[in-house]
């Protein structure tokens, strides 16, 4: 195997989960069934999610932690709380 197989191979390996649903059936296939034992492949939109996640999670946790945007964020959670109080107290006074 020559250099340029080997990088050839891994660059495609390692996209293959992004590329057409061919790619995907046959990564699925080797990685998750034949290596893991994994019988199902998760939904596009599950699969989708989990990456965004694992690519923007410790990014997007950063802004939010920021003093202006955590405050916002606070605010913003502290209304909804108050909104959803006022009929769960009437609720549980019946």
């Amino acid at each position: 195997m020559t250099g340029k197989t080997y990088l050839t191979y891994h660059m495609v390996d390692g996209a293959s989960p992004y590329l057409s649903s061919n790619f995907v059936k046959e990564n699925f296939e080797f990685h998750s069934k034949k290596l893991n034992g994994i019988e199902q492949i998760k939904p596009r939109w599950k699969r989708v999610v989990e990456t965004a996640d694992f690519c923007l999670g410790e990014a997007l946790g950063k802004n939010i932690s920021k003093p202006p945007l955590a405050l916002k964020v606070k605010q913003y959670a502290r209304n909804w709380l108050t909104i959803l109080k006022l009929p769960l107290e009437n609720v549980l006074k019946l």
